[in-house]
């Protein structure tokens, strides 16, 4: 008997992506991850955002108006938002 013989695996059927979907009903759609991490979409359509260049405010010599408008969060426009929504968020909110 070979050494290698002996630790074979029993052979075990593995169905396939088609067969489990053999009952007519069709997958989930998937959240795209990055999105999850950085858009919320609010019961209204409107997709909310963190504003960018507001992690190190101290760090570089920035004007007060510039820390002002980076502080917080934003909402998309609409045409960016309808994309973020479409496209991202299959069934229109996380």
């Amino acid at each position: 008997m070979n050494p290698v013989e002996g630790l074979s695996r029993p052979a075990t059927s593995r169905r396939t992506s088609s067969e489990k979907e053999g009952n007519g009903i069709m997958p989930k759609l998937k959240t795209r991850s990055s999105a999850k991490k950085r858009f919320h979409v609010k019961k209204s359509g409107q997709v909310k955002f963190a504003k960018a260049y507001g992690k190190h405010l101290f760090t570089h010599a920035k004007s007060q108006k510039l820390k002002r408008e980076h502080r917080g969060t934003g909402h998309l426009r609409d045409m960016d938002a309808k994309k973020v929504r479409l496209e991202l968020f299959p069934y229109g909110a996380n």
